[in-house]
C-alpha cells in the first residue's frame, strides 16, 4: 500500500492543482486506501464481479487510474494504453 501511496503522490505533484486525478479501485483494495485517497481525489469503486475487461474499459473512458492487486492486469498484450488509462 505505501508503495501505491507513493506514486500517487508522484502523479499529483505532476499535474496542475487544478486537475484532480480519478481513481477507480478494484474489490481486493482495502477499503482504507479509499478513505485515505477521498480526502484529495475523485474515488470510486465499481460492483462486484465486473469482468476485468469492463474494469478496463470503465478505466479509459473515465480516465481513472485503475487501482488493483490482481496480477492479470500485469498482462501486457491485454492491458496495455489502447486497453485501460492506468494501472497501479
Amino acid at each position: 500500500m505505501q508503495e501505491a501511496l507513493l506514486k500517487v503522490e508522484i502523479m499529483s505533484s505532476l499535474i496542475s492543482n487544478d486537475k484532480k486525478l480519478k481513481f477507480l479501485l478494484d474489490e481486493n483494495v482495502k477499503k482504507e486506501l479509499l478513505q485515505f485517497l477521498k480526502k484529495d481525489f475523485d474515488v470510486i469503486f465499481k460492483p462486484k464481479g465486473l469482468s476485468n475487461g469492463k474494469l478496463a474499459e470503465f478505466s479509459k473512458l473515465e480516465k481513472r487510474i485503475f487501482i488493483t492487486n490482481d496480477w492479470d492486469f500485469t498482462e501486457e498484450h491485454s492491458y496495455n494504453k489502447e486497453t485501460i488509462f492506468s494501472i497501479i
